[in-house]
């Protein structure tokens, strides 16, 4: 069941309800909330009854896609609607973090699939992670949590990906067994 012109959402990280007015194409949305028109990302959105309930959530599973696709819309863009405060937290030897659980993240976790909670807390970790880079932060620390080890895999999986990054396991009489400290190499400011 795809979105379409005339549904009530919901969006994701925020408290608040709209109307789609115009689908640009497979990933992006207009809404309108309070009376003005924003863009939005599929990923985004929740559709929902009058009644508020969830009916739909995104389509989209696959975030990989999403975040290597040509043609999808900016980080900036993106950041644009789903405001970050990548250095409001810090370890004890000084080095920015971000706590990946849910609940830090969103305001309404309980409404999500786990496959949209992972979507979500990898999208947070590529704006943090690029948010490094582009500050020339070359060491931070991931809390991802222990649980069954799902979102500790994805998060390594992210860190792979970039080909500059080595990471271990953080300190663990800080974060016991739920985190990861991050380098990256050939970072300098210039």
């Amino acid at each position: 069941m795809a979105f379409k012109v005339g549904d009530l959402v919901q969006i994701i990280d925020e408290d608040e309800e709209g109307v789609i007015l115009e689908i640009h194409n497979h990933n992006k949305v207009v809404v309108e909330l309070h009376g003005f028109p924003f863009e939005y990302m599929l990923s985004q959105l929740i559709r929902v009854g009058e009644d508020h309930s969830v009916i739909h959530k995104t389509h989209e599973k696959n975030f990989d896609h999403i975040l290597n696709d040509p043609n999808h819309s900016s980080l900036n863009e993106v950041q644009q609607h789903i405001p970050i405060k990548p250095f409001d937290k810090l370890s004890k030897n000084g080095y920015p973090e971000i706590d990946l659980h849910i609940y830090e993240l969103v305001d309404k976790p309980k409404d999500l699939s786990n496959a949209e909670m992972v979507q979500i807390q990898i999208f947070r970790l590529e704006q943090f992670v690029q948010n490094c880079m582009e500050q020339f932060v070359n060491e931070f620390v991931i809390i991802h949590g222990v649980g069954e080890g799902v979102l500790k895999l994805e998060v390594r999986k992210v860190l792979d990906s970039h080909g500059n990054m080595e990471y271990d396991d953080a300190n663990y009489r800080e974060y016991g067994s739920g985190a990861t400290q991050v380098k990256i190499r050939g970072l300098f400011k210039g």
